[in-house]
C-alpha cells in the first residue's frame, strides 16, 4: 500500500509546527546559556545530567517540548540528558532525533507508579483514586442536573454514567478484576461517562531508565505491563519488576516518592532500609539509585 500524499494545507502546517519548535528551543537555549555563564563555577564542579525530566507529553507535569529539552541541555554542557514521562515513552522518538541534532546523549525512561499494596509498607495508598462527576449530572450536591420536562421523552442523565439503560458503562469482567486484585466495587473497573474525569491515586513511584538496547526493551515491556493492569491508569505490580530487571540493562532510581522515600519521610528507618533490600535483591547493587532533594535549606 503507497503512502498518502500530503496536501499542501498539512505541508505548510507541518513547515510552520518545526519552525515553532525549533525557535522555541532556540530561545529556551540561549536563556539556559545566559543563566549559566552567570554562575560562578570551578574546575572541580562535577559534570551533571538532569535524570528525572517530565516533558509536554505529561499532561499537567511538564510543559517543555523534546526539542528544547535538548538544546536546552546542550547549551548548559551536558553531555547527556534522561526524558522520564509519566507511565510511557511517548516522546523517547522526538527526543531521540532532538539529541542527536545537538549532540547529546538521550537517556529514556520512565516514570511508573506501582500498584498498590496495603501489607507492604511504603507501598499503600493515601488517597484512593475516584470518578470525578461532571457538573450538572446530579451526583454532586452542589450542582443539580439540569431537568428535562417529561413530554420530551429524552433521559436527562449522561451517557455512560450507567442510569441510562441506552449507555450502560464499559464494564471490566469480575474474573479479570478478582484475578488483579481489585474488588468488584472499585470504581476503577467501570469507566467513567462522557464528561467524568478520573482522579488517579497517591500510589508510590519509581522512575526506571534504560542504561542499554536491551534494557530499552525491557523498559517497553514494563510499560506494557503497567498498562496491562485492570485499572484506569498504569500501575505496575511487584511480581512485574522482574520484567524490568530481566537483562541487567534498567536502573531504578528511587525518589522521594518511592516506597523507600516514602517511609524514610515517615522516619521508618527500618521498613526503607528492608525495602531498599528488595529492590537490591530484585536489581543490583549496581542498578538501584537513590534520588536525594536537596531544597538548600538549613534543616529546622
Amino acid at each position: 500500500m503507497g503512502s498518502r500524499t500530503w496536501s499542501p494545507q498539512e505541508h505548510a502546517d507541518t513547515v510552520e509546527e518545526l519552525g515553532v519548535d525549533a525557535r522555541r528551543a532556540a530561545e529556551a537555549a540561549e536563556a539556559l546559556h545566559l543563566a549559566v555563564t552567570a554562575r560562578p563555577s570551578g574546575a572541580d564542579t562535577p559534570p551533571f545530567s538532569h535524570l528525572t525530566v517530565r516533558s509536554s507529553y505529561s499532561l499537567r507535569d511538564g510543559v517543555i517540548r523534546p526539542r528544547e529539552l535538548a538544546a536546552a541541555a546542550a547549551a548548559a554542557g551536558m553531555t547527556h540528558v534522561a526524558l522520564t514521562d509519566r507511565d510511557g515513552l511517548y516522546g523517547a522518538v522526538r527526543f531521540a532525533q532532538a539529541c542527536e541534532l545537538e549532540g547529546v546523549t538521550p537517556v529514556f525512561g520512565t516514570d511508573l507508579a506501582l500498584a498498590p499494596d496495603q501489607d507492604r509498607p511504603g507501598w499503600e495508598l493515601t488517597r484512593a483514586g475516584r470518578v470525578r462527576s461532571p457538573a450538572g449530572d446530579g451526583r454532586d450536591p452542589r450542582h443539580p442536573p439540569a431537568q428535562i420536562p417529561a413530554s420530551a421523552g429524552v433521559s436527562a442523565v449522561r451517557a455512560g454514567d450507567g442510569r441510562d439503560p441506552r449507555h450502560p458503562p464499559t464494564q471490566i469482567p469480575a474474573s479479570a478484576a478478582a484475578s488483579a486484585g481489585v474488588s468488584a466495587g472499585d470504581p476503577r473497573t467501570s469507566r467513567p461517562g462522557r464528561g467524568a474525569a478520573w482522579l488517579e491515586d497517591d500510589a508510590p513511584r519509581v522512575t526506571f531508565l534504560a542504561a542499554t538496547q536491551a534494557g530499552y526493551a525491557d523498559l517497553c515491556r514494563t510499560v506494557t505491563a503497567a498498562h496491562a493492569a485492570v485499572r484506569s491508569d498504569a500501575h505496575l505490580a511487584a511480581d512485574h519488576l522482574e520484567v524490568a530487571a530481566g537483562s541487567d540493562g534498567v536502573v531504578a532510581l528511587l525518589g522521594v516518592d518511592s516506597p523507600v522515600g516514602r517511609l524514610l519521610a515517615r522516619n521508618h528507618v527500618e521498613a526503607a532500609e528492608q525495602e531498599l533490600r528488595a529492590w537490591l535483591e530484585v536489581f543490583g547493587r549496581d542498578r538501584v539509585v537513590l534520588g536525594v532533594r536537596d531544597h538548600r535549606v538549613a534543616p529546622g
